[in-house]
């Protein structure tokens, strides 16, 4: 799931490049609560200036996709992939 919904930005296994935050090795909580406050809308992706349009938008369509296709099993399945790599 990691490959298909967040890759593209956050690299090969969350271990991200310069202009993206890594998920590889956060706390489980952290990642529950920030992927949280994105799918409810308390923390606006349009609120981040170091994200182009573009990559707003990809961000919106691939959290709705993950949804969509996995449901809340899927952002577990992400959450634990992440929180799992050191």
């Amino acid at each position: 799931l990691s490959r298909k919904y967040c890759q593209d930005c956050h690299e090969k296994d969350g271990y991200t490049g310069v202009d993206y935050p890594s998920l590889a090795g956060q706390p489980v909580p952290y990642l529950t609560y920030q992927l949280a406050d994105f799918l409810s809308g308390s923390r606006n992706i349009d609120d981040n200036p170091a994200m182009s349009k573009k990559e707003k938008r990809k961000k919106k369509r691939n959290l709705a996709d993950l949804k969509a296709a996995e449901g809340d099993a899927g952002f577990q399945a992400i959450i634990d992939f992440y929180g799992s790599r050191k």
